[in-house]
């Protein structure tokens, strides 16, 4: 099966909060391209070959010889990160991890969030994309998580199976693939789930690993199809659109 190893240079260089500091919203932009020739095995660019995972694990030690590990310290509990990634829905990193930051000092723990007037929590948000629609949303959410297992906490997860985990976020309103897989990935969880943002499912239409109407999670099936098992997926920190 033909592959774009440009594709997979990008998808990965795009899964590293180093670069996506920087190069956030426009994948072509200059910053990002100074950082492809270290992807390229040779100096000429192969724009397409029958992939293995032995291109891929290749590619992605290249990547982590590049820029290093995600530091443990770095890493959010579960809920913390479900809540970050929630708020960072087609909103820039700065602003909502600011968001994210004003909702911990106000509020100290999740309980209290799920116990504020909904005003008050949109009020802590408004610069996020949808305030108005995440605060009603989250604080539900958190309420829902409370009274199905009796604690706002996600110690449930741990023992499930990824598509088992993904399955029981997603069954909280507000929540797609992309949260769900960033609450498993990103987080102290450490769980095999690739991330599709905006960015990500952009690079995969354009070189057509997937449909040009591809939906997210249908991004995420073939991404996951085409990596080894044993293989963890690349994360990042809270990412946005």
């Amino acid at each position: 099966m033909p592959y774009s190893c440009l594709f997979f240079c990008l998808v990965f260089l795009f899964s590293k909060h180093e670069i996506l500091n920087n190069a956030r919203g426009n994948f072509l932009s200059s910053n990002a391209l100074d950082y492809v020739p270290v992807l390229f095995f040779h100096g000429s660019m192969q724009t397409a070959f029958d992939f293995k995972q032995a291109d891929l694990r290749a590619i992605r030690d290249r990547l982590s010889l590049q820029f290093g590990k995600i530091p443990d310290k770095e890493r959010l509990d579960p809920l913390s990160q479900f809540v970050c990634s929630f708020l960072g829905s087609v909103t820039p990193n700065p602003i909502s991890w600011g968001a994210f930051a004003r909702l911990v000092l106000r509020y100290q723990t999740w309980d209290a969030v799920a116990d504020a007037p909904e005003a008050d929590i949109e009020a802590l948000i408004r610069n996020v994309t949808y305030s108005e629609k995440k605060a009603a949303e989250l604080k539900g959410a958190l309420r829902k998580i409370r009274a199905c297992y009796g604690k706002i906490s996600f110690d449930f997860l741990v023992d499930l199976e990824i598509g088992q985990a993904l399955f029981q976020l997603e069954q909280i309103q507000g929540v797609g693939r992309k949260t769900a897989a960033a609450t498993l990935n990103f987080s102290t969880l450490r769980g095999r789930a690739f991330v599709v943002d905006a960015s990500i499912l952009r690079v995969l239409r354009r070189f057509g690993f997937v449909g040009a109407n591809a939906s997210t999670e249908a991004s995420y099936d073939a991404v996951m199809a085409a990596a080894d098992d044993s293989m963890p997926m690349i994360s990042m920190n809270c990412i946005g659109s």
